[in-house]
Protein backbone atom coordinates (compact mmCIF):
# COMPACT_ATOMS: atom_id res chain seq x y z
CA UNK A 1 0.00 0.00 0.00
CA UNK A 2 3.17 2.30 1.06
CA UNK A 3 4.94 1.65 -2.14
CA UNK A 4 1.65 2.24 -4.29
CA UNK A 5 0.85 5.26 -2.56
CA UNK A 6 4.71 6.46 -2.95
CA UNK A 7 4.08 5.74 -6.70
CA UNK A 8 0.94 7.65 -7.27
CA UNK A 9 2.71 10.66 -5.39
CA UNK A 10 6.18 10.79 -7.91
CA UNK A 11 3.05 10.95 -10.87
CA UNK A 12 0.96 13.53 -9.48
CA UNK A 13 4.74 15.20 -8.97
CA UNK A 14 6.12 14.66 -12.48
CA UNK A 15 2.76 15.97 -14.23
CA UNK A 16 2.66 19.35 -12.16
CA UNK A 17 6.37 19.77 -13.01
CA UNK A 18 5.40 18.88 -16.82
CA UNK A 19 2.55 21.33 -16.52
CA UNK A 20 4.71 24.15 -15.18
CA UNK A 21 7.11 23.49 -17.87
CA UNK A 22 4.74 24.09 -20.54
CA UNK A 23 3.03 27.09 -18.64
CA UNK A 24 6.54 28.54 -18.42
CA UNK A 25 6.91 28.84 -22.70
CA UNK A 26 4.55 31.70 -22.68
CA UNK A 27 5.58 33.76 -19.00
CA UNK A 28 6.48 37.43 -19.59
CA UNK A 29 10.07 37.82 -19.01
CA UNK A 30 10.66 41.16 -17.24
CA UNK A 31 12.63 43.54 -18.99
CA UNK A 32 16.03 43.72 -17.98
CA UNK A 33 17.98 46.58 -16.54
CA UNK A 34 19.67 48.25 -19.80
CA UNK A 35 22.59 51.13 -19.35
CA UNK A 36 24.01 52.95 -22.49
CA UNK A 37 26.91 54.04 -23.26
CA UNK A 38 27.44 57.79 -23.31
CA UNK A 39 26.13 59.67 -27.02
CA UNK A 40 23.90 56.99 -27.67
CA UNK A 41 20.48 57.65 -28.82
CA UNK A 42 17.72 55.00 -28.34
CA UNK A 43 15.41 54.03 -30.67
CA UNK A 44 11.83 52.55 -29.75
CA UNK A 45 8.75 51.51 -31.57
CA UNK A 46 5.80 48.71 -30.47
CA UNK A 47 7.23 48.58 -27.17
CA UNK A 48 10.58 46.94 -29.02
CA UNK A 49 13.88 49.34 -27.66
CA UNK A 50 17.75 49.49 -28.41
CA UNK A 51 20.31 52.16 -28.03
CA UNK A 52 22.52 52.80 -30.74
CA UNK A 53 25.62 55.10 -31.25
CA UNK A 54 24.96 58.67 -32.59
CA UNK A 55 26.21 58.35 -35.81
CA UNK A 56 23.59 56.24 -36.88
CA UNK A 57 20.40 57.75 -38.67
CA UNK A 58 17.37 56.13 -37.65
CA UNK A 59 14.65 55.80 -40.58
CA UNK A 60 11.82 57.40 -39.96
CA UNK A 61 9.80 56.02 -43.17
CA UNK A 62 10.58 52.91 -45.62
CA UNK A 63 10.27 53.18 -49.24
CA UNK A 64 8.45 49.59 -49.50
CA UNK A 65 8.10 50.19 -53.58
CA UNK A 66 11.88 50.73 -54.70
CA UNK A 67 12.73 47.54 -52.10
CA UNK A 68 10.30 45.28 -53.08
CA UNK A 69 11.44 46.46 -56.51
CA UNK A 70 14.98 46.05 -55.74
CA UNK A 71 14.73 42.55 -54.46
CA UNK A 72 12.97 41.29 -57.43
CA UNK A 73 15.94 42.17 -59.34
CA UNK A 74 18.30 39.41 -57.65
CA UNK A 75 16.58 36.98 -59.64
CA UNK A 76 13.70 34.57 -59.50
CA UNK A 77 14.59 33.11 -56.01
CA UNK A 78 13.90 36.05 -54.19
CA UNK A 79 10.28 36.63 -55.85
CA UNK A 80 8.87 34.84 -52.90
CA UNK A 81 10.09 37.49 -50.56
CA UNK A 82 9.41 40.15 -52.77
CA UNK A 83 5.39 39.55 -52.88
CA UNK A 84 5.71 38.68 -49.10
CA UNK A 85 7.09 41.89 -48.18
CA UNK A 86 4.30 43.58 -50.37
CA UNK A 87 1.60 41.61 -48.69
CA UNK A 88 3.31 41.73 -45.11
CA UNK A 89 4.82 45.70 -45.06
CA UNK A 90 4.11 45.61 -41.17
CA UNK A 91 6.79 43.43 -40.19
CA UNK A 92 9.39 46.11 -40.61
CA UNK A 93 9.72 47.95 -37.30
CA UNK A 94 12.74 50.22 -37.99
CA UNK A 95 16.23 50.77 -39.30
CA UNK A 96 18.90 52.69 -39.16
CA UNK A 97 21.80 53.13 -40.84
CA UNK A 98 25.15 54.40 -40.17
CA UNK A 99 27.14 57.65 -41.37
CA UNK A 100 30.41 55.89 -40.60
CA UNK A 101 31.68 53.84 -43.73
CA UNK A 102 35.38 52.09 -44.86
CA UNK A 103 36.92 52.41 -47.86
CA UNK A 104 34.47 51.11 -49.66
CA UNK A 105 31.87 53.29 -49.04
CA UNK A 106 29.10 51.27 -48.84
CA UNK A 107 27.25 51.48 -46.18
CA UNK A 108 26.34 49.72 -42.80
CA UNK A 109 22.49 48.98 -41.57
CA UNK A 110 20.43 47.75 -38.98
CA UNK A 111 16.71 46.61 -40.11
CA UNK A 112 14.39 45.50 -37.05
CA UNK A 113 10.94 43.18 -37.48
CA UNK A 114 8.39 41.40 -35.35
CA UNK A 115 7.43 37.73 -36.63
CA UNK A 116 4.51 35.77 -35.25
CA UNK A 117 5.89 32.54 -33.38
CA UNK A 118 3.94 30.28 -31.27
CA UNK A 119 5.52 29.79 -27.78
CA UNK A 120 4.89 25.79 -28.26
CA UNK A 121 7.64 26.46 -30.90
CA UNK A 122 11.71 26.47 -30.03
CA UNK A 123 13.20 29.34 -31.18
CA UNK A 124 15.78 26.60 -32.33
CA UNK A 125 13.04 25.57 -34.44
CA UNK A 126 12.58 28.84 -36.12
CA UNK A 127 16.33 29.60 -36.65
CA UNK A 128 16.53 25.95 -38.28
CA UNK A 129 13.61 27.20 -40.86
CA UNK A 130 15.01 30.06 -41.28
CA UNK A 131 18.32 28.99 -42.42
CA UNK A 132 16.45 25.76 -44.25
CA UNK A 133 14.68 28.53 -46.22
CA UNK A 134 17.26 31.26 -47.26
CA UNK A 135 17.95 31.78 -50.82
CA UNK A 136 21.10 29.57 -52.25
CA UNK A 137 23.16 32.90 -52.29
CA UNK A 138 22.77 33.48 -48.99
CA UNK A 139 25.41 31.71 -47.35
CA UNK A 140 25.28 30.84 -43.42
CA UNK A 141 28.73 30.42 -41.61
CA UNK A 142 27.80 30.14 -37.87
CA UNK A 143 24.47 30.13 -36.08
CA UNK A 144 24.37 29.74 -32.27
CA UNK A 145 21.47 29.57 -29.73
CA UNK A 146 22.12 31.35 -26.21
CA UNK A 147 20.69 30.64 -22.97
CA UNK A 148 22.49 32.81 -20.93
CA UNK A 149 21.38 36.58 -21.95
CA UNK A 150 18.30 38.37 -21.16
CA UNK A 151 15.59 36.47 -23.22
CA UNK A 152 16.18 33.56 -25.62
CA UNK A 153 18.01 34.25 -28.47
CA UNK A 154 19.59 33.28 -31.33
CA UNK A 155 22.46 34.21 -33.73
CA UNK A 156 22.94 33.71 -37.47
CA UNK A 157 26.03 34.64 -39.21
CA UNK A 158 25.78 34.89 -43.44
CA UNK A 159 27.15 36.57 -46.43
CA UNK A 160 26.60 37.22 -50.21
CA UNK A 161 28.35 38.70 -53.01
CA UNK A 162 26.30 39.81 -55.68
CA UNK A 163 26.21 42.73 -58.07
CA UNK A 164 22.76 44.08 -56.54
CA UNK A 165 24.38 44.21 -53.02
CA UNK A 166 28.33 43.49 -53.03
CA UNK A 167 30.32 41.76 -50.52
CA UNK A 168 28.14 41.66 -47.65
CA UNK A 169 28.44 40.41 -44.45
CA UNK A 170 25.03 39.82 -42.15
CA UNK A 171 24.87 39.00 -38.25
CA UNK A 172 20.93 38.73 -37.67
CA UNK A 173 20.03 38.09 -33.76
CA UNK A 174 16.29 36.86 -33.19
CA UNK A 175 15.05 37.54 -29.60
CA UNK A 176 12.20 36.16 -28.23
CA UNK A 177 9.33 37.03 -25.77
CA UNK A 178 6.15 34.89 -25.37
CA UNK A 179 4.44 34.41 -28.89
CA UNK A 180 6.74 36.40 -31.20
CA UNK A 181 10.39 36.88 -32.42
CA UNK A 182 11.88 40.33 -32.76
CA UNK A 183 14.46 39.80 -35.73
CA UNK A 184 17.66 42.39 -35.80
CA UNK A 185 19.32 42.20 -39.26
CA UNK A 186 23.12 44.15 -39.26
CA UNK A 187 24.43 44.12 -43.08
CA UNK A 188 27.82 45.46 -43.06
CA UNK A 189 30.62 44.98 -45.98
CA UNK A 190 32.84 41.91 -45.23
CA UNK A 191 36.05 44.48 -44.64
CA UNK A 192 34.28 45.90 -42.09
CA UNK A 193 32.80 43.01 -40.32
CA UNK A 194 35.41 42.01 -38.02
CA UNK A 195 35.86 45.61 -36.39
CA UNK A 196 31.81 46.19 -36.41
CA UNK A 197 31.23 42.60 -34.63
CA UNK A 198 31.81 43.83 -30.92
CA UNK A 199 29.88 47.08 -31.87
CA UNK A 200 26.42 45.10 -32.40
CA UNK A 201 27.13 42.82 -30.15
CA UNK A 202 27.08 45.82 -27.37
CA UNK A 203 23.97 46.89 -29.41
CA UNK A 204 22.03 43.61 -28.86
CA UNK A 205 22.64 43.96 -25.33
CA UNK A 206 20.59 47.25 -24.96
CA UNK A 207 17.79 45.41 -26.53
CA UNK A 208 14.03 45.39 -24.44
CA UNK A 209 11.13 43.13 -26.33
CA UNK A 210 7.79 43.47 -25.48
CA UNK A 211 6.21 40.64 -24.33
CA UNK A 212 3.57 39.10 -27.02
CA UNK A 213 0.54 36.80 -26.38
CA UNK A 214 0.17 33.77 -29.33
CA UNK A 215 -1.02 34.34 -32.64
CA UNK A 216 -0.31 31.92 -35.15
CA UNK A 217 -0.46 28.37 -33.52
CA UNK A 218 -1.01 26.59 -37.57
CA UNK A 219 1.79 25.03 -39.45
CA UNK A 220 0.47 27.41 -42.20
CA UNK A 221 0.94 30.17 -39.73
CA UNK A 222 4.09 29.23 -39.14
CA UNK A 223 5.75 29.15 -42.53
CA UNK A 224 4.27 32.32 -43.42
CA UNK A 225 6.12 33.24 -40.52
CA UNK A 226 9.64 32.27 -41.37
CA UNK A 227 9.07 33.64 -45.00
CA UNK A 228 9.04 36.90 -43.15
CA UNK A 229 12.37 36.06 -41.63
CA UNK A 230 13.99 35.42 -44.95
CA UNK A 231 12.56 39.02 -45.96
CA UNK A 232 14.27 40.69 -43.00
CA UNK A 233 17.58 39.56 -44.25
CA UNK A 234 17.15 40.47 -47.76
CA UNK A 235 16.10 43.86 -47.08
CA UNK A 236 19.04 43.85 -44.84
CA UNK A 237 21.02 42.95 -47.78
CA UNK A 238 19.41 45.52 -50.54
CA UNK A 239 19.32 48.68 -48.15
CA UNK A 240 22.53 49.90 -48.92
CA UNK A 241 21.62 49.99 -53.12
CA UNK A 242 18.63 52.33 -51.75
CA UNK A 243 21.60 55.01 -49.89
CA UNK A 244 24.22 54.42 -52.09
CA UNK A 245 27.38 54.60 -51.35
CA UNK A 246 28.41 57.11 -48.37
CA UNK A 247 31.58 59.67 -48.32
CA UNK A 248 33.15 59.35 -45.28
Amino acid sequence: MYTMFKKVLFILLFLSLLGCGQASENTPIPSPVVTARPGWQKVSSEGFQMFLPESYIIGTSVDFDSIINNIRTMGPQFEDAANALNQNREAIITFAVDKRTGDSGTVTQIVVGKISWPSDESIDSYMNSLVDNLPDQIQVSHSEVFSDRNYPMFQLITGVNSPQTGNIKQVIYGIRNGGAIWQIVFATPSDEYESRLSEFEQIVETVIVPFSQDETSNQSGNSTSVVIGVVLIVVGLILNTLYGKRKK
